[in-house]
């Protein structure tokens, strides 16, 4: 996932705006699937971001809120400095 962020970036720094503003909003997309407010956090300020620069005030003031929030929620048990996890019962599909 850093990768992808990571393209959105060059992309903003390159110029190529629309397509930064694409990756940013895979990153948002796959931030749905996650138990890291802070790593949502940071995909959401990647879109805004993105937008920001694509004179896109709208979207970039929608995602900057959306980051503000997500980073405003506790960290997930045991703090959340690792990787972007997924939720603890994620993919289980036995009794509860």
């Amino acid at each position: 996932m850093t990768a992808l962020r990571g393209l959105a970036v060059q992309c903003v720094d390159l110029g190529y705006r629309a397509e930064a503003v694409q990756l940013g909003e895979a990153c948002v997309e796959y931030g749905r699937n996650l138990y890291n407010p802070r790593a949502i956090a940071y995909y959401e300020a990647t879109l805004a971001n993105a937008a920001a620069q694509d004179d896109d005030r709208r979207l970039a003031t929608k995602h900057l809120a959306m980051s503000e929030t997500a980073i405003g929620k506790p960290a997930a048990a045991g703090g959340d400095s690792g990787p972007p996890t997924t939720p603890p019962d994620a993919g289980h599909t036995g009794p509860a």
